[in-house]
């Protein structure tokens, strides 16, 4: 009997920890049902995290002075009438001179698209819903934090006037959402819906020198939309149909049936999709769409060919100066050779920070 008393306490003492601990976890349970709605999970995630920020107001007179110092305020009239008078615009501008953050919110104060819509309204066309900029991001987490910096300096929450989408996470307003920062990928998911991307009237494609197979066909897919949303384009779908119209009038007796080749029903089913773009296009009254093509170190012959006669702007200069030094001898070992040159500069160098860029996560 003296033996099998320590196990039954031993036993008894273990269940009843169990149960403890089990308490402890319905408690919790219970408690994060009572706080979070499954249907305004995200919301309440963003207002948490907009609740501790300065009044927008406030932080919009701070930033104020911050955002005429960068180096794009000093074109900032000459890129919104390039816009305004082109299809396309190219910028090139050195990393640092605040072009991601700067160019849609000068696009925005301005109100182009609202002065578009107005125009269109003065016309006696249907009133229609606001056309948004969308900014493409190659990466995720650019997309967020460029949005919030931006939402910061024009005065507005985060999620109303100006918004993120990327995946698993859309925070947007239907009603008041401007300007949209998303991903490649999420842009060509939506394509997929709606190949003539008829929310946008301006799409900024930034850090376009980070090509990948999405951000290429993203690039034709805008480039199809465009040419279907151009005016021009539909005036001349509409005369080529009436020319094909009175050759075929005339050539019916001459040409026998299934004459054309396999190329030529290749290019006829091309110009199927182009023609069925701009009808629709047509019968949704969507207004032309305009393209920006940002980013520092920018192939501008390419572009210049892809697009149909494209602007070019350049913006020089840097907030602050940049020296670039390069190693004597290749080094084997890449993060030995980065760790000893942080500590060179720590060590001996001014007084400031230090920031290492690495290939990938495992670094």
């Amino acid at each position: 009997m003296s033996k099998e008393a320590p196990t039954t306490n031993h036993q008894s003492a273990i269940k009843s920890w169990k149960e403890k601990q089990q308490s402890k976890e319905n408690r919790k349970r219970k408690k994060d049902n009572k706080n979070d709605d499954p249907n305004n999970k995200r919301q309440k995630q963003h207002q948490q995290q907009t609740a501790d920020e300065v009044d927008p107001q406030l932080r919009k007179k701070q930033l104020a002075p911050i955002r005429k110092n960068l180096p794009v305020y000093r074109f900032r009239k000459q890129i919104i009438q390039l816009v305004k008078n082109h299809d396309t615009v190219l910028v090139v501008a050195e990393t640092g001179s605040g072009k991601s953050t700067q160019i849609p919110g000068y696009l925005h104060e301005d109100g182009i698209l609202s002065k578009q819509s107005s125009t269109d309204n003065k016309k006696g066309k249907k009133k229609k819903k606001k056309s948004l900029i969308c900014v493409v991001q190659p990466r995720r987490v650019a997309a967020i934090t460029v949005a919030r910096r931006v939402s910061q300096e024009l005065g507005c929450r985060h999620g109303t006037v100006v918004g993120h989408r990327v995946r698993f996470d859309d925070c947007t307003d239907r009603k008041r959402t401007r300007i949209v920062y998303m991903t490649d990928g999420m842009l060509l998911r939506e394509a997929t819906i709606d190949p003539l991307l008829s929310n946008y009237g301006i799409i900024v494609l930034d850090e376009a020198h980070e090509r990948s197979l999405q951000t290429d066909v993203l690039f034709g897919v805008v480039k199809r939309a465009m040419k279907a949303r151009r005016k021009e384009q539909q005036q001349n779908n509409n005369n080529n149909d009436d020319d094909d119209a009175t050759t075929e009038g005339t050539d019916n007796n001459s040409k026998p049936k299934n004459a054309s080749s396999e190329e030529e029903q290749k290019e006829s089913r091309d110009d199927v999709v182009r023609r069925r773009m701009s009808e629709r296009a047509e019968e949704l009254e969507l207004s032309k769409l305009r393209v920006v093509v940002m980013s520092a170190t920018l192939d501008v012959e390419t572009f210049e060919s892809f697009f149909a006669q494209p602007q070019t702007i350049r913006i020089p200069g840097r907030q602050f100066p940049v020296q670039i030094l390069y190693t004597a001898d290749p080094q084997e070992d890449y993060m030995d050779a980065a760790l000893r040159t942080v500590l060179q500069i720590h060590e001996e160098g001014e007084k400031g920070d230090i920031l290492v860029f690495l290939p990938g996560q495992e670094e």
